[in-house]
C-alpha cells in the first residue's frame, strides 16, 4: 500500500547562527514554498546541503560530545498543547500585544559559541484514516460533559438515620429527577477550557509527530546545562491541566565516551 512520507521541521543553531529547515520529498517543494511565500512574502528560501553531515558521525568521540533526547506528551493525543493562537499570534493581533514564545529559544540559541550546535527536529506525518484519534477525543469530551455526579457513600449510622426520618428501608432509592440544567452548564471554567481545546484540535487534520532535540559541541566548549534552553521553550507550550511536552527520560544517552 501507499503511505505519505514524513516531513521534518527543524530549528538549528550553528555557532549562534539560527536557521529554519524543512526536510521534504522533492514533489512537495513547490507546494511548501507557495504556502510560505503567501504568509511571508519577504522570506528567502534556498535548497542547502544536509547540515547534519558537517559534524563527525561517530559522536561522542575524542573531540566532540552530545546530549540528545526525544520529547513526549504528558497527556493523551486528543489533548492539545498551546499553539500560536494561545500567544496572541493571530494576524489581527496588534504587534504590541503579541507574545512570541520563540523569543527565549532564539536568545539562547544565539549565544552559542563556535563549535556548539543545537538542533530541534519535529518529524510529522498525517494520521491514517483508520486510526480513530478524533473519536477518542469525542469520547473524552462526552465523559467530561456528561459524567455522573459522584455520591459519597453514607455510613451505617447515616443510613439508620435516613430510615428513622423517611421511613424507607435501606436500598430503596427514589427515582432520579430529570435534570433541568444541562450537564455542560455544570462544568467548571477549567473543564470548559479543556472541552473547547479538545474540540478545536479534533476538528483539524491529525499528525503523528516525533520531536528530537540535540545539543552537541566540541569538548572545549560543550556545556551540558545549555540543554535547558530547549527545556524552557517546551515549557512555554505546555499547560498543567491540558497537555504538554516533556523530555522522554528513556531516550537520554546512556553511554559516555571514555578516554583511552
Amino acid at each position: 500500500g501507499q503511505f505519505q512520507l514524513p516531513l521534518s521541521l527543524e530549528i538549528v543553531s550553528i555557532g549562534g547562527e539560527i536557521h529554519f529547515y524543512i526536510r521534504i520529498p522533492e514533489d512537495y517543494r513547490d507546494l511548501i514554498e507557495t504556502n510560505i511565500y503567501s504568509q511571508f512574502p519577504e522570506a528567502e528560501i534556498s535548497q542547502v546541503e544536509d547540515y547534519t553531515k558537517n559534524v563527525p558521525q561517530d559522536i561522542p568521540n575524542k573531540e566532540w560530545n552530545l546530549f540528545a533526547w526525544d520529547m513526549i506528551s504528558s497527556n493523551k493525543s486528543p489533548y492539545p498543547i498551546r499553539t500560536y493562537k494561545d500567544f496572541g499570534e493571530a494576524p489581527s493581533t496588534p504587534e504590541e500585544k503579541r507574545i512570541t514564545p520563540l523569543a527565549g529559544l532564539f536568545e539562547g540559541m544565539a549565544v552559542l559559541k563556535p563549535g556548539e550546535q543545537m538542533w530541534i527536529q519535529i518529524i510529522i506525518s498525517p494520521v491514517r484514516e483508520e486510526i480513530p484519534w478524533a473519536e477518542d477525543g469525542r469520547k473524552i469530551v462526552a465523559g467530561i460533559v456528561k459524567r455522573p455526579l459522584s455520591v459519597k457513600p453514607k455510613s451505617i449510622i447515616g443510613e439508620a438515620a435516613d430510615v428513622l426520618i423517611t421511613g424507607k428501608p435501606v436500598g430503596v432509592e427514589e427515582k432520579p429527577k430529570e435534570e433541568i440544567i444541562p450537564p455542560e452548564m455544570k462544568l467548571t471554567p477549567g473543564e470548559r477550557d479543556i472541552v473547547k481545546a479538545i474540540e478545536d484540535k479534533i476538528s483539524k487534520v491529525g499528525y503523528y509527530s516525533n520531536t528530537r532535540c540535540i545539543y552537541l559541541g566540541k569538548r572545549d566548549v560543550f556545556f551540558k546545562p545549555k540543554a535547558r534552553i530547549i527545556f524552557g521553550f517546551f515549557k512555554e507550550v505546555s499547560t498543567e491541566n491540558v497537555n504538554g511536552l516533556k523530555p522522554w527520560i528513556k531516550t537520554f544517552p546512556r553511554v559516555e565516551w571514555i578516554f583511552p
